[in-house]
């Protein structure tokens, strides 16, 4: 296949990129991905990358693709899967019912999402069919879905290329193709959105269901690297596994890797389609309630103390009184519940009461990053409403630093990379899903009034932006909010672009150069078409809701 860009669809070859976010996410991109299909422009989309909830709807997407189903059917699936799934509920449920592939034994919450993945979505559907469509035919140039490797900290990318000398994995560690066709899509998509905090790391390959046994494929691995890697390697040689969390730790948008893979510039408009909320406002500090801030954990201890003593002279008397009891006049249910019970209830508590007294004395101190802390010293005089507010407030931080001002931060990073870049610069478009609610009126507005959104638009957009994180539907009107506004925000998000590159060209061009509206532009015809659902979308944002199913 050449990499030769001779395409004649209005945009050329899109590159689509979708940001993580959770069901947020992925519903947000469902309607992304919906409306190009109403334009007629999905086709066109010849390189996914995807990060977390976007990978949902990615791999989903590719994966019903290279099976011969019906764009409808994608998305009549995908729909009623994150509609009626809640992985979080269905994944603790799972937790102690499906032992580790691996055979360690240990409990993985993640390991038991890909399970609901695969049972309620993926049902066994592997890598390979994806990578055979993209390595024969001409639909796809490029497949990546992103997670992020913790030993190098970098990324990881499942990849399937049309370049037959790109493998799976990063430059650290290659996966080849043998290995990369038998993961199972539900383990990409765990991989891809195994956000910290809800998850541990899911391990390469442990954590994954391999047909041909962990051990075949931990030595094509190592055949196919031709080592292991250092660094990943015990001190015995024993191979050891890759940690693999959220690809939104490393890049949550998706737009470094679909930027390296158009090594060929064969892409010409990267269409970002991102749902990270604004966060004008990124931590409130819990508020101490003093009405109940009497009761010091010193006092608790106390308190447990003298409830230790009383339970064991407690247990001790009633021990005492049985010894003297004629067990031949008195009935044995009376034993039971007048003595023994109460024995065995105190002996518990007592039991329980020491435990908890031992973990504290083997926690005098805690070590955060190499500061010591006297952890009694510092909490004994604390009410119990401040030791929780404490607690509360690390919390809330530790969410703040890595959900809002690390991400925000490479986010800030990755766009100032990509519209660095003269090239790219005009071939960006930013998909965001507070595009129709901005904070302060673009100046695009003003070039183009037909762009403003109605106010209906603008509430649409504020109650999607205010959807949370999460791997569930709370109520029943998020996910067609979701769909509703991806619709409207890529229709938008498309003129926006045909504006901006015509500001562009005339901005260096000696020639006046027709704008998009007008017959003689050679945007015309497209302009055409997007403003004409655009209008319909403004007179109902909902008009294209229910279109696919």
């Amino acid at each position: 296949m050449t990499t030769e860009n001779t395409s004649t669809a209005p945009f050329g070859n899109i590159a689509l990129c979708l940001s993580g976010g959770g069901y947020r996410a992925s519903t947000f991109s469902l309607g992304t991905v919906d409306m190009l299909d109403e334009l007629g422009l999905l086709q066109d989309v010849k390189l996914f990358s995807t990060v977390s909830g976007g990978s949902f709807t990615g791999v989903t997407y590719a994966a019903w693709l290279s099976e011969g189903k019906t764009y409808a059917e994608f998305y009549e699936d995908l729909y009623n899967f994150l509609k009626n799934t809640n992985c979080i509920d269905l994944a603790l449920d799972d937790l102690y019912k499906t032992p580790s592939p691996s055979g360690f034994g240990d409990l993985s919450l993640i390991r038991s999402a890909a399970r609901v993945y695969n049972d309620k979505l993926f049902k066994g559907r592997t890598f390979k069919p994806v990578i055979d469509e993209v390595g024969n035919g001409d639909r796809f140039l490029e497949l990546i879905f992103n997670s992020t490797e913790f030993r190098l900290g970098n990324s990881f990318r499942f990849r399937a290329s049309h370049d037959a000398n790109i493998n799976a994995g990063n430059e650290a560690f290659n996966v080849a193709k043998d290995v990369a066709s038998e993961i199972l899509l539900a383990d990409i998509v765990a991989a891809s959105s195994c956000f910290p905090g809800a998850f541990e790391p899911i391990r390469f390959p442990e954590d994954f269901v391999w047909s041909s046994g962990l051990d075949t494929i931990r030595a094509r691995l190592v055949e196919n690297i031709g080592k292991w890697p250092s660094g990943f390697e015990d001190t015995d040689g024993t191979c050891i596994s890759l940690p693999l969390m959220d690809g939104g730790i490393y890049d949550n948008q998706g737009i470094s890797n679909a930027v390296l893979a158009d090594k060929d510039k064969i892409f010409d408009l990267f269409l970002i389609s991102d749902t990270s909320p604004r966060n004008d406002d990124l931590m409130h500090y819990p508020k101490p309630d003093k009405a109940d801030g009497w009761v010091t954990l010193d006092m608790l201890v106390w308190a447990g103390g003298a409830l230790f003593a009383f339970a064991l002279i407690s247990a001790g008397m009633l021990v005492y009184y049985l010894y003297g009891v004629d067990l031949g006049r008195v009935s044995w249910p009376r034993i039971i519940f007048q003595y023994l019970s109460p024995i065995v209830l105190f002996l518990v508590l007592a039991g329980i009461l020491g435990w908890t007294y031992d973990i504290f004395r083997k926690n005098k101190t805690v070590t955060v990053s190499g500061a010591k802390f006297p952890l009694w010293h510092i909490a004994r005089r604390m009410t119990l409403p401040d030791f929780i507010n404490l607690i509360k407030a690390r919390f809330i931080s530790f969410d703040a630093m890595t959900a809002d001002v690390f991400m925000k931060r490479i986010r800030q990073l990755e766009f100032a990379n990509v519209m660095d870049d003269p090239r790219l610069k005009t071939q960006i478009d930013f998909n965001l899903i507070y595009d129709l609610n901005p904070s302060e009126p673009p100046d695009i507005w003003n070039l183009a009034p037909d762009l403003v959104p109605t106010d209906e638009m603008k509430k649409l957009s504020a109650a999607a932006e205010a959807v949370p994180t999460t791997l569930w539907f709370d109520g029943e009107t998020e996910q067609p909010t979701l769909i509703a506004c991806g619709q409207c925000t890529a229709v938008y998000s498309l003129l926006k672009f045909l504006w901006e590159r015509w500001q562009d060209e005339s901005e260096n061009s000696p020639a006046p150069i027709p704008k998009p509206d007008e017959p003689g532009s050679p945007y015309y015809a497209i302009y055409v078409k997007l403003k004409a659902v655009w209008d319909k979308l403004k007179e109902d944002p909902n008009t294209f809701l229910d279109r696919s199913r």
